[in-house]
């Protein structure tokens, strides 16, 4: 049911946001590209805004199901932000601590690979890091976001998400504090979406929209997951 309403759930003034409400059947995708195959450095990060933190709901993630290689960030059960990986070269997971997301609260969260070094963020504090080898594939799979991405999925995503991006740099290595205002698109980023893009056809129908990176990426709606065009903004 996540839908084009008139509601205040904006993330920053004058755009749109992503609205992904009943927890169940809402999510976008975009083909497969490499542009998501893992490098030695990666950030995937949004603006969250959970209505449910009790069960898992993945924010964005790439799984290559014949072959079980996949990157995932999400919500774990409990509030716990997690990552998942796995490749040929073994699997990592780790999460933050739970109740480290809260509902109906705007957060940033983000993965940051280095090298070796990965750590996840929750609004520009380093909340657990890792030392990790080999973190690299490639996944030859769509995208999705909101939704588990294996053939199938569940782990639906329940709020509203903004500024989502996946950049092939470490954008954060140390604490920071997030942006204030939208991001604006570089020679980094590969992934974009404010949320207020111009879409062609009908919500709930496999509306497309263009992403606002570099590479003009083309994101699908499934099951009514669209912007919405209120006013809850949050700066």
């Amino acid at each position: 049911n996540a839908q084009r309403e008139t509601e205040q759930e904006f993330k920053f003034a004058d755009d749109g946001v992503g609205y992904f409400l009943d927890g169940t059947g809402d999510y976008l995708t975009v083909p497969d590209h490499a542009d998501w195959d893992m490098g030695s450095d990666f950030t995937a990060e949004a603006w969250i805004y959970p209505k449910d933190v009790t069960n898992r709901g993945v924010i964005i993630g790439q799984m290559r199901s014949d072959e079980g290689k996949y990157w995932i960030l999400r919500m774990e059960s409990s509030g716990k932000l997690n990552w998942l990986f796995n490749d040929d070269s073994g699997t990592v997971n780790f999460s933050s601590a739970a109740s480290a997301l809260t509902i109906n609260t705007w957060q940033h969260v983000a993965m940051s690979y280095s090298g070796t070094d990965v750590r996840l963020f929750i609004d520009g504090v380093n909340i657990i890091s890792s030392t990790e080898t080999g973190m690299t594939g490639t996944m030859a799979q769509v995208l999705t976001i909101g939704r588990h991405p294996a053939a199938g999925g569940s782990e639906y995503f329940e709020g509203y998400m903004d500024e989502i991006r996946i950049s092939d740099t470490a954008r954060y290595t140390t604490g920071f504090t997030p942006s204030s205002t939208q991001f604006s698109s570089d020679a980094n980023t590969l992934l974009l979406i404010h949320g207020g893009e111009a879409k062609s056809g009908t919500t709930g129908s496999g509306a497309t929209f263009t992403d606002s990176g570099n590479t003009g990426h083309t994101v699908t709606e499934v099951g009514n997951a669209i912007e919405s065009t209120g006013n809850f903004y949050k700066f």
